[in-house]
C-alpha cells in the first residue's frame, strides 16, 4: 500500500531483511543510523482485541520487541514506536515487559504514551499507543519524553504505567 501510494519514496523490504543487510552501503540501516529520531509502526493485527484469530505471543505481535533491533545498530537519540493500546496486557504483559527489558538492556529509557486523534484536532477516535525509548545520556541531559498538549486542555496526554494487568 505504502509503495503504491508514495513511489517516490524508497522502500527496504521487510523488517528482517532490512537488519539482515545492515552493513551493505545505501541499505536501510545506513540511511537510517543519520537519524536522532526515528519512528516506526509495527502490525498490530495480532493484538487487537477485533481481531478474534490473534496470536498474542507469536512472531508478528514479537515484532514490537524485534523492532529494537534498530537501535542497537543506529543509536538513535529517541525512538518511538506505533501501535495498539492492547500492546500493554498482550501476551498477559509479557509483550510490553521484554519490550521494556530489551529497551533498557540497549541503554534506553522507556517513555509510554496513549494519545487519541480527538485530543489533537482529528476527527476520528483511535486511540493509539506511542511508546517512546530516549537513549539513557539523551534522558539524563533533556529529561523524559513528553507528548503533544491536547488541544483546548492544557494537559499532557496520559502517561502510562510500565506494565499493565493480564485481562
Amino acid at each position: 500500500t505504502f509503495a503504491n501510494s508514495f513511489p517516490d519514496v524508497p522502500t527496504y523490504g521487510p523488517f528482517e531483511s532490512c537488519v539482515k543487510h545492515a552493513a551493505q552501503p545505501l541499505s536501510f540501516v545506513s540511511e537510517a543510523k543519520l537519524a536522532d529520531i526515528a519512528m516506526c509502526g509495527v502490525p498490530c493485527n495480532h493484538v487487537s482485541r477485533l481481531n478474534f484469530h490473534r496470536d498474542e505471543s507469536g512472531s508478528v505481535a514479537r515484532l514490537l520487541v524485534q523492532c529494537l533491533d534498530l537501535l542497537r545498530l543506529c543509536k538513535h537519540k529517541i525512538f518511538v514506536v506505533e501501535t495498539l493500546p492492547e500492546s500493554l496486557r498482550a501476551d498477559c504483559g509479557r509483550l510490553y515487559h521484554d519490550f521494556c527489558n530489551k529497551s533498557a538492556e540497549l541503554g534506553y529509557v522507556v517513555c509510554p504514551m496513549q494519545l487519541s486523534p480527538l485530543d489533537h484536532g482529528g476527527v476520528q477516535y483511535r486511540r493509539r499507543l506511542y511508546i517512546g525509548c530516549v537513549r539513557l545520556d539523551v534522558a539524563n541531559q533533556h529529561g523524559p519524553l513528553s507528548g503533544p498538549l491536547a488541544l483546548g486542555s492544557g494537559s499532557r496526554p496520559q502517561m502510562l504505567p510500565l506494565s499493565g494487568p493480564c485481562v
